[in-house]
């Protein structure tokens, strides 16, 4: 198969995988235990299942997924017992990225697509970069595709506040090659923690994102988001420290019918962002305000509960639930 069809058919898959709920590893253990999981469940069809490097995930009986499902691996995937298998249908890709392998150890350990072996455990492990799918005959290179595949672009980030909750808002632009996103958080700004693994919308437009985080501790923390797309390749936001239980010397937000009441107790220099996000995190509207000071009323159309969002991106991050 020519590079230019592998390529092709490689902007296909990620294409169609946008919409697959992603279920991530977050330590090496067996498929079928649910704590090997970040979503505490094991994979199911329709899945985009992601290895994480340094995770070691045990296929030890027969696992069947009977929908079109998406494996990337950048750990290892090991094949253990006589007999284990991991059966994928039509339509299913695997990516196995710089860094991750599939190994087993006898012949009766098999990896099948559309009902074809495209490994066997007495084989040759598979390093990354391959991929395999039903048009490819089994594992082939992965096409480098950074010449036709674009990066997504982070056009805002931000971190704010509310009662012992952080709510993260992103928006981005151009999601041509995006895997998926994932939240991470810090108490020192250096070692990172993965939060959640948040899937992305597809659109070239703009797409607004909103993950609220109710884990909180201490007094300060640090948050970015993490893109990783189909090859492999990871993008990072800027990254957002935020003080937390100091909402009673910051903004104060209140309500009326028709109209936002915000207090500020000092003026601000520069831009300050006004987002509102309902209950489920989708952004509703969000308006900008300059140089605020005192007493700022905003009219708005929205009714019923949402939360409000301020920040300008520096010292002025906190959230809070009201009803319209």
């Amino acid at each position: 198969m020519n590079k230019f069809y592998l390529a092709i058919l490689f902007i296909l898959a990620s294409h169609f995988s946008f919409a697959a709920p992603i279920i991530k590893s977050i330590n090496s253990g067996n498929w079928n235990q649910a704590s090997t999981w970040n979503l505490n469940r094991i994979p199911q069809n329709g899945d985009t299942i992601v290895l994480a490097s340094g995770n070691i995930v045990t296929i030890s009986d027969d696992e069947v997924l009977t929908a079109p499902s998406f494996l990337k691996i950048y750990g290892k995937l090991y094949f253990q017992n006589n007999n284990s298998t991991l059966s994928l249908p039509a339509n299913s890709f695997v990516w196995v990225f710089a860094g991750g392998m599939i190994q087993g150890v006898s012949a009766s350990e098999k990896l099948r697509l559309n009902n074809t072996i495209i490994y066997s455990g007495n084989q040759e492990p598979v390093y990354g970069p391959m991929m395999a799918s039903v048009a490819s005959n089994g594992f082939a290179a992965m096409v480098n595709s950074s010449s036709v595949v674009l990066p997504v672009k982070f056009i805002d980030f931000t971190v704010t506040s509310r009662n012992n909750t952080v709510v993260i808002q992103w928006s981005t632009s151009g999601e041509v090659s995006v895997g998926g996103y994932e939240v991470e958080r810090s108490i020192d700004g250096s070692n990172w923690t993965f939060v959640s693994a948040v899937s992305p919308k597809g659109s070239n437009q703009q797409n607004n994102y909103t993950y609220i985080d109710s884990k909180v501790s201490g007094n300060y923390m640090y948050y970015r988001v993490k893109e990783v797309d189909a090859n492999g390749n990871a993008t990072f936001t800027s990254t957002s420290g935020l003080r937390l239980h100091t909402e009673s010397s910051q903004v104060v937000i209140a309500s009326v019918s028709n109209k936002l009441l915000l207090q500020f107790p000092a003026a601000v220099n520069g831009n300050v962002m006004i987002r509102f996000v309902n209950l489920n995190g989708q952004v509703l509207d969000q308006q900008t305000i300059s140089n605020p000071a005192g007493q700022i009323v905003m009219n708005t159309n929205l009714k019923g509960n949402c939360i409000v969002s301020v920040s300008n991106g520096q010292d002025i991050n906190l959230a809070k639930q009201i009803i319209l």
